[in-house]
Order: C-alpha cells, then sequence, then structure tokens
C-alpha cells in the first residue's frame, strides 16, 4: 500500500468535542500549570514584551519542557487555531506560534508545520519554524538524518562543506516515545507478542531555520539553479552519508537566500528518508511520497523492488515538470494558473489511474509541453528529461526480452547492456541490468547534462565531479539479503 499523502482538518464536530475533552486543561503537553499563568493581566501583549521570562515555569519539573500554552491564543477559540501559543521549549526559550503553514494526514501519522517568533532565548534566529509530527519510531528521525549528513560533510573537510548550505538547518529537536499507559502501547505489546507487524509512532517536535518556497522566487534562472541545487545535493547524499531522501515533491524543494542576493536549493523534510541500505521487512520496501511526484512503478500494486536511487531523480522531474506548466508570473508572484492544468488528474485519480496515465504519459509523443510563457526557457529541458525516462522504459523492456528469450533456450539473445545497446551473446552469459538507473539512462550524470546550462549560461555546479562515487546496487538492497548474500 503507497503512504499517501492527504492534507486534513478537524471538522467542526470533532473540533467542538476536542474542546470539551481539554476545557480543563489549559496547558497542552504537561502537568497543571501555574496558577499565576492561568490568569490574563488584561493585556497580554504588554506583559510579555515587558517581562518575556515571567511565563517561564519552575525548572524543578524536568519533564515540564517543551510545553505548549494556548492561554495567549490570538484567536476566539485556542483550540481552533495555534495562533498565538507559547511553546516553551526550555528554562530560557520561548516560542510564539503563529498560524499554520502546512499540514498532512496520512495513515497513523500527522504532519503540522507553523511559523513561530523568539519571544526569548540566545538564538540568533528572530524567525524559526516549528514541526510537530508523528513518524515511525524504526526509522531515524529527520534531526538524526540531518546530523548525520552535517557531520560527514565535516569530517570530509573543505571540499564538501557546500553540502550543508543545501540541508535544513535544525537548531531544537525532541522525539517522545509512546507512553506505557496508553491504549496504543497496549496495541504495540499484544501485537509484537503476537507476531504480528506494527510500526510504531513517535512524536517528534522539530525547530529549524525559515526556508522559502519555490514559487518565491524571482527569476526563471533562480529556478533552475534550484532545481540543480538539489539535484547535486540528493546525490551527496546517497553517495557519502548514505541517505535515500524518497520523497521528493513540490514542498519541499526549497531555498534560502544568502546575504549576496544569491540563493542555494535545499532538500527538506526526511521524514520519509532512509539510511542505505534499507532496513529487513516492510520498512525497506514500502512506498511512500506523493503520488503526482512518485514514478508510476511505486504506484503499482505489485512493485516488490523498493524505492529506488532513479525513483528520486523521476520525483524531481516531475517538480519541475509541474511548476513549469502549472505556475505563471501574475502581478510580479509566481502564482497557480487559473485555468485547467494540465496534470491535475495526477492530484485527483486513485493510485492505479495515476499509475496508468503516468505511464501512457511517459510513451506518448507530444510536439510541445504546455509551460506557461515564465518558464517558456525550460521546454527543451524538460522534453530532454522526459526524453531519459522513455529510454530507461525502452531498455528496461528490452532486458525483459531477453530474460524471456533465454528461459525459452533460445540460441542467440539480444542483450541490453548497461547503456541499452544490443549485443548478441549465448543462453549462458547475462549482463545484469542496472535498476537504479535503468540501464544507465536515469542517472544523475545524464540529468546533469541537460540541468547544468540555462539558457545558454552555465549554472553553479558545486558537487566536483572527482568526489562523485558510483551507484552501487548493493546499497539499495535490505540488509537481512545482503547479509546472507
Amino acid at each position: 500500500m503507497v503512504k499517501r499523502k492527504r492534507s486534513g482538518k478537524l471538522n467542526a464536530k470533532a473540533r467542538s468535542s476536542r474542546v470539551q475533552k481539554s476545557q480543563k486543561r489549559k496547558v497542552v503537553g504537561g502537568e497543571e500549570p501555574n496558577p499565576k499563568r492561568r490568569k490574563s493581566s488584561g493585556n497580554t501583549k504588554q506583559r510579555q514584551e515587558e517581562t518575556p521570562h515571567e511565563n517561564m515555569p519552575s525548572a524543578s519539573d524536568q519533564n515540564y519542557y517543551p510545553r505548549f500554552d494556548p492561554s495567549a491564543s490570538t484567536t476566539g477559540d485556542p483550540f481552533d487555531s495555534v495562533d498565538g501559543w507559547d511553546l516553551f521549549l526550555d528554562e530560557t526559550t520561548i516560542l510564539k506560534l503563529e498560524s499554520v503553514i502546512h499540514g498532512q494526514e496520512q495513515t497513523g501519522r500527522f504532519t503540522t508545520v507553523t511559523k513561530a517568533k523568539r519571544v526569548a532565548g540566545d538564538w540568533e534566529e528572530s524567525e524559526v519554524v516549528v514541526k510537530i509530527c508523528v513518524s515511525s519510531r524504526k526509522r531515524r528521525g529527520e534531526d538524526e538524518l540531518v546530523k548525520i549528513a552535517v557531520d560527514k560533510a565535516n569530517e570530509l573537510g573543505d571540499d564538501h562543506a557546500w553540502a550543508k548550505d543545501h540541508l535544513p538547518r535544525i537548531l531544537w529537536s525532541k522525539t517522545y516515545d509512546v507512553a506505557r499507559s496508553t491504549p496504543q502501547y497496549q496495541l504495540i505489546s499484544w501485537l509484537t507478542e503476537n507476531f504480528l507487524s506494527y510500526e510504531a509512532g513517535a512524536l517528534c517536535i522539530t525547530v529549524q531555520t525559515v526556508l522559502h518556497p519555490l514559487i518565491d522566487l524571482d527569476k526563471p534562472e533562480e529556478f533552475a539553479q534550484v532545481f540543480f541545487d538539489v539535484l547535486q545535493i540528493h546525490r551527496w547524499l546517497v553517495d557519502y552519508p548514505k541517505v535515500l531522501h524518497r520523497d521528493i515533491n513540490r514542498g519541499n524543494v526549497m531555498f534560502r537566500r544568502e546575504t549576496d542576493g544569491s540563493v542555494r536549493g535545499v532538500l527538506n523534510d526526511f521524514d520519509w528518508a532512509l539510511e542505505l541500505p534499507p532496513p529487513p521487512g516492510p520498512l525497506g520496501t514500502m512506498r511512500v511520497g506523493a503520488p503526482p511526484y512518485m514514478s508510476h512503478d511505486l504506484l503499482r500494486k505489485d512493485w516488490e523492488r523498493g524505492h529506488e536511487y532513479r525513483h528520486d531523480l523521476e520525483g524531481l522531474f516531475y517538480v519541475m515538470l509541474i511548476v513549469c506548466c502549472h505556475y505563471e508570473e501574475r502581478d510580479s508572484k509566481i502564482q497557480k494558473l487559473a485555468r485547467e492544468l494540465a496534470y491535475n488528474s495526477w492530484y485527483q485519480d486513485d493510485d492505479h489511474l495515476i499509475c496508468a496515465r503516468k505511464s501512457a504519459w511517459i510513451f506518448t509523443w507530444e510536439d510541445s509541453i504546455p509551460v506557461t510563457s515564465f518558464f517558456s526557457n525550460f521546454t527543451n529541458v524538460l522534453f530532454e528529461l522526459k526524453g531519459l525516462l522513455v529510454d530507461g522504459q525502452i531498455a528496461r523492456h528490452r532486458y525483459g526480452c531477453t530474460r524471456r528469450k533465454k528461459e525459452m533456450g533460445m540460441k542467440r539473445l539480444d542483450v541490453v547492456s548497461d547503456l541499452g545497446s544490443d549485443q548478441g551473446l549465448e543462453p549462458d552469459t547475462e549482463v545484469p541490468f542496472d535498476w537504479q538507473t535503468m540501464g544507465g539512462h536515469v542517472s544523475y550524470e545524464k540529468f546533469k547534462e541537460f540541468m547544468c546550462n540555462f539558457n545558454g549560461k552555465r549554472l553553479v555546479e558545486r558537487y566536483k565531479e572527482e568526489f562523485i562515487k558510483p551507484i552501487q546496487e548493493s546499497d539499495f538492497i535490505p540488509r537481512e539479503h545482503n547479509s546472507n548474500a
């Protein structure tokens, strides 16, 4: 089953029930608050500005932090929105939450992202982003994976220092396991005792520096640089810290702007990322992602090979395709088109139908790709990248035919080499197919060839060629199979 993302909000009935249950507990995340903090001074804003530490809980209770306090909410109903809530991270750091900028629901998972301002604390950043999510306890959390990548860049020295500019900067993070007193913990214990598989979740709160969404870019060449940056950092993550992202979509391709005005593409959100090689069992082969940006392979019910390197490259291609065809510049801002969107069905249909549509689209010849006028200079690169997907699928099918011929005992075979060319070989000779790059067609090198230039100008290349490592098939085989080998 594909772990499909869906945005969701509480309906009125559910929200009313939630408020009723919470009427006697004005502080979320800890014990009953200090009585002083339950009374309003009448001018909450002035009180916070004059004495920002007045609301600090006693440091004697080590389990008090982090703590949410909705009593200063700016909305009529403090549980209707987090806008105005206080988040106490420790005895010296307070954040004031603002409106939610992103929310998703999945089976057994949720993610909420909100902007926040630092009310007290010694961070340099006054504006941050708070992410609250439930993720698998069997995988390393986003904070751990980013730290592994940053530590690896530091270990490798100056030649790899660039990578840190293209990763999220996490300022604070904490993960909470399921409490033993909860029904979920009892369910996990029962399932484990009866040898049934269950992926336990854990609550994670992360604070990171602010990143900007793609549509906040100003020029087409900035979009091209950000896309190229993400291609480079994605490959570096696979080569050195051995991390596969697995969830490239428009929301996770972001950027930060430097003081000199230049942009740095950032690959954000490592909630579904895995260390390579993948863990054994369903966790290592689970198909995850947002369907509009997923390879049609991953949308097939019979796909059993798990998430491969090329799937993330295909996801990056779909990000470029959808942005260039669904967005246009209006009033000096990049906005979604008001008319019918070319690939809107990829957001609306079920997985099976999206898979069929994408498979048919790849093999359908188009005289033009419906890019908008702002992105007109991306037309050629989109055609070239689509051609790589087509070449990869052709090489794959030819390899399948070769295997079938061999099974039938034919004397001579048209075997596809790693570059997709024909070779007449005897039945006992087999050329292994490179599934990670579809016979060498959907590869970093091929994508880079068409993405490193834009409108006749060379883009900034950060990942130097001499440091790039070859993709190893063994890195993508679950650990239990590697150990058996």
